[in-house]
């Protein structure tokens, strides 16, 4: 058959009624109405996710705030002076001829917690139970660290940490990506930003369980938006129609970097003109599903549809098998074992739509995972009552203390230079005027020329001596920070004072480091949770064959590449351990390696494979190909050898 009249009529036919009715859309016309279906639910989804957003005004108003602070912002809270005007704090300074000061000490206890995550990193590790478990865990934990370091994942998650210290919040999507570099799918974990997320607000669980609606808003090029979501040639006319009102060329700033975009973001209004404002929301939705088991063909399936009709066909289909298989002789015990089961439940899932501000709906589909869940992993702290806040909100008013007393202190060793001086009337010289003379006495090294008369006094200056006491208050004020966030100098590094005994540091910064434990532990909670649902996107992703041994520490062969089959019936649990990767435990390790080769226990290969030093794996190269040039030593001289007795078999067999 070359062409379509080669093929007979009544086989068109019944190709016509298999087929789907599909409406005839020529090349080149527009045709938004796939995108406009459902609309007007559309526009009251995206209402309901702009009511969840604005909900959240104080949390965000609040983050951005401990942000500011961490930045070193702390003087532009706007405020009334004496004359009633609202001016920031920086500028009512300067107007009484001050400089305004911030030590920020905020920034340095961010940067000590960032530096003990740091000091003890942790990895997870997965467990399987279930068909060879060994080789099926590492695996496992091979294919989930290597896509975590396709992501970057140890900057992601400072990152992080950093915004979960300041909101109290983390919150992040995973998905599968394609990556050009790589020429493949695999993994993607992306950080939301919490100015661009929302959800219900009304959450109390710590665990999430009781997230309905979660979602985060978008800002992308145009051209993206169409090249992800555009199916046809047509599709992508559709889209240039409903994106006609976006400006074509990019509006550039002066306020890039400066985190002003999204500090006063709008829900309906794109960072940049020229970008696309998308939603991505997810919303929980339960109905009743069927549960079908066959035991003949031992399939089971969830079937989704009118629960009535699916369950009145599946009983038809058992009433003809009772008459088929009693007509062929069998019991009624064997034919009830014939028959299919089913099962009436309430079936869970997350809904998602993307959709545009105009509420046209660009994906509408049921959870892709087989977790069926929602693809964020979201951790909400201390969730009292509700509420969400960041340790560093605990200490924004003791650092506008500690502002308020180093200006003082400052300001008053200034005064005390010079103070405030007393000019009797007579002391002024002729020709200056008290302007003049208020002139040379602020100037370092001035000269004034002074002719008493009898009996006039000289000027005589008021001295503001340096009070001790703003000083000690501000040294007070510093160490209230420390208690309150629990960070101790010995956590920080700092160097003991004279006489501390080495036993009563090392405690300190003990005790310093039970005080955070805490907040890693609930830190350490999202990134197992994040992890589950990574595994569980990498398990739908990879195929068999695929390598996933990056970095050659496998034990076993068979868990280098990936394999499905050894995934059926196993399950798996995920646990956090601490890796190796400061200078103390890699220490410790080699210091054990080396009991262990003494004692006999291992050899000197298996240490230099096991070892840290900078060293150790040049030196192994080198065993191993020394070894290697060995056996092709010892192969070549057995060759003349051979040769010399193939004469005398031949002679032999002749």
């Amino acid at each position: 058959m070359n062409t379509f009249k080669d093929i007979p009529i009544d086989r068109v036919k019944r190709r016509i009624k298999k087929s789907p009715k599909n409406d005839i859309i020529k090349f080149g016309e527009i045709n938004t109405s796939a995108y406009e279906e459902g609309i007007e639910q559309n526009l009251s989804d995206l209402t309901l996710w702009y009511q969840y957003w604005m909900s959240l005004s104080d949390f965000r108003k609040r983050y951005n705030r401990c942000a500011d602070y961490n930045r070193g912002r702390q003087l532009d809270k706007v405020i009334q002076n004496a004359d009633g005007e609202w001016k920031t704090q920086k500028e009512i300074i300067r107007e009484e001829g001050k400089t305004p000061v911030v030590i920020n000490v905020i920034r340095d206890l961010v940067r000590t917690i960032l530096g003990q995550y740091r000091l003890s990193p942790v990895r997870t590790e997965v467990k399987a139970r279930g068909g060879d478990d060994k080789i099926v865990s590492e695996m496992l934990t091979l294919a989930l660290h290597s896509a975590l370091d396709i992501n970057n994942i140890t900057e992601l998650d400072a990152q992080q940490l950093e915004t979960f210290m300041l909101s109290g919040l983390a919150m992040s999507i995973k998905n599968e990506r394609y990556y050009t570099e790589y020429k493949q799918k695999d993994l993607f974990v992306g950080n939301i930003n919490p100015n661009m997320a929302f959800f219900n607000s009304d959450i109390q669980d710590p665990r999430g369980y009781d997230i309905t609606t979660i979602g985060h808003i978008i800002d992308c090029r145009e051209e993206d938006a169409i090249a992800t979501y555009a199916k046809t040639p047509n599709d992508i006319l559709a889209l240039k129609e409903i994106f006609s009102n976006i400006p074509k060329q990019h509006i550039a700033t002066n306020k890039g970097l400066s985190g002003q975009f999204l500090r006063h973001n709008d829900f309906y209004t794109p960072s940049d003109p020229s970008y696309v404002r998308l939603y991505f929301g997810c919303t929980k939705k339960k109905e009743l599903r069927v549960w079908r088991k066959d035991p003949l063909t031992a399939k089971r399936e969830c079937i989704k549809g009118d629960v009535i009709k699916i369950t009145n066909e599946i009983s038809k289909e058992n009433d003809e098998r009772i008459k088929y298989f009693k007509a062929n002789g069998l019991t009624d015990e064997e034919i009830s074992a014939t028959l299919i089961l089913t099962d009436i439940v309430p079936y869970e899932y997350f809904d998602y739509k993307v959709l545009t501000r105009t509420g046209h709906c660009l994906a509408h589909y049921e959870s892709p995972f087989e977790h069926k869940s929602h693809p964020y992993t979201i951790l909400a702290r201390p969730l009292i009552n509700g509420e969400v806040w960041g340790i560093v909100e605990d200490v924004l008013n003791l650092q506008d203390v500690i502002n308020q007393n180093f200006m003082m202190f400052k300001w008053i060793v200034e005064a005390s230079a010079k103070g405030l001086l007393l000019v009797p009337e007579d002391a002024i010289p002729k020709g200056m005027d008290i302007n003049d003379f208020a002139e040379q006495w602020s100037k370092v090294g001035g000269v004034i020329k002074v002719k008493l008369k009898q009996g006039a006094a000289l000027p005589q200056e008021v001295n503001a001596r340096t009070n001790q006491n703003v000083k000690d208050l501000l040294d007070f004020s510093i160490q209230i920070v420390d208690k309150v966030s629990g960070i101790h100098g010995a956590l920080k590094g700092e160097a003991a004072k004279s006489g501390t005994p080495s036993s009563l540091y090392m405690q300190q910064a003990q005790n310093a480091s039970a005080t955070l434990l805490n907040f890693f532990r609930n830190f350490e909670s999202y990134v197992l949770d994040r992890d589950n649902k990574a595994l569980k996107v990498i398990m739908q992703t990879y195929d068999t064959g695929r390598f996933v041994d990056a970095f050659g520490n496998a034990l076993y062969p068979e868990s280098k590449q990936w394999n499905k089959d050894l995934l059926k019936d196993v399950d798996y649990r995920m646990k956090l351990v601490t890796t190796f990767d400061n200078q103390i435990y890699r220490y410790a390790i080699d210091e054990q390696l080396t009991k262990l080769f003494e004692a006999g226990a291992i050899d000197v290969k298996m240490w230099l494979k096991k070892s840290s030093q900078p060293f150790a794996q040049e030196i192994l190269n080198e065993i191993e190909a020394r070894e290697q040039q060995a056996i092709q030593g010892q192969q070549q001289s057995q060759t003349p050898q051979q040769l010399l007795q193939q004469p005398t078999q031949n002679l032999i067999n002749v």
